[in-house]
């Protein structure tokens, strides 16, 4: 069964703030009490275009208070800044922490929305300096940068992404360290993490994120669980998602119903053990 109409779809995604943070999360807003598990990420953990995300879904499997703290198009910047937020995550019995794609964080080259991560903001002086022939002004949003700059002048995003890559560890050991609870580092791609360096082309994935960098970060967090999603969730294309007919390239592009759940199942047998 496909939920795509023609006209509008109100999902209600329950958008919701807790206390004075700023950033938009995936509600319902649920009571910050008892032994309750934060989830912090991006669009993926948001759930777009899905009633039940994963976090929902293992709500009710282990019968514990689950709080999507996610939120869309968010990166390691939206919440590793937020200071109220990251108390919350430290209070719970766990915090779940999607690993979102290192473009999406406020570097020394550019400087991102700091809640809507995607968005590009400015370039920094040293960036134009790099790529001279490039006009920044024409550009909105980080992944549009990124294969802009790939097509003017490939020999020279190598320097860019190793900026990325240490901004984006520093962000994501920031946060770690603001965390008191006991940390889960989760993946989902549709491809597992690549060897140091490497990229993944024709899949969804975090991107510019490498093993060598979660490597690094695996010392600080108590569990990583990593989902690649299967060819029979990716098969099921976006069958019981809730969009529009114009909404439907929009929802190929976010994990599905069937993805959601490989997730929950996946991170089911660690958060049981810790509840």
């Amino acid at each position: 069964m496909t939920f795509a109409r023609s006209g509008p779809i109100r999902l209600d995604y329950g958008l919701c703030r807790y206390g004075q943070s700023k950033l938009m999360c995936r509600g319902p807003m649920r009571r910050l009490k008892g032994d309750y598990v934060t989830f912090l990420g991006g669009t993926e953990t948001f759930g777009k275009f899905v009633e039940r995300p994963y976090p929902a879904l293992l709500d009710e499997r282990l019968g514990a208070t689950m709080i999507n703290m996610a939120a869309n198009n968010a990166g390691a910047d939206a919440h590793g800044l937020d200071e109220d937020l990251l108390a919350r995550a430290s209070d719970g019995a766990a915090c779940v922490i999607q690993i979102t794609g290192a473009p999406y964080v406020s570097n020394r080259l550019y400087s991102v929305h700091p809640r809507r991560n995607d968005r590009f903001i400015m370039a920094s002086p040293r960036l134009r300096e790099s790529f001279p022939e490039f006009d920044f002004t024409e550009i909105a949003f980080v992944g549009h940068l990124m294969r802009r700059l790939r097509e003017v002048a490939p020999e020279r995003v190598a320097e860019l992404e190793d900026e990325l890559r240490r901004a984006w560890l520093a962000r994501m050991k920031r946060m770690f360290d603001a965390i008191a609870a006991p940390k889960i580092l989760l993946w989902i791609g549709e491809a597992a993490p690549p060897p140091i360096g490497g990229h993944i082309a024709g899949k969804r994935a975090p991107q510019i994120v490498d093993r060598g960098m979660i490597d690094v970060l695996r010392p600080s967090v108590e569990a990583y669980v990593e989902v690649v999603i299967s060819p029979h969730a990716r098969a099921a294309g976006t069958r019981g998602m809730l969009h529009s007919l114009m909404e439907k390239p929009a929802a190929q592009a976010v994990p599905n119903l069937r993805a959601h759940a490989e997730v929950a199942d996946a991170l089911e047998p660690t958060l049981s053990g810790w509840l």
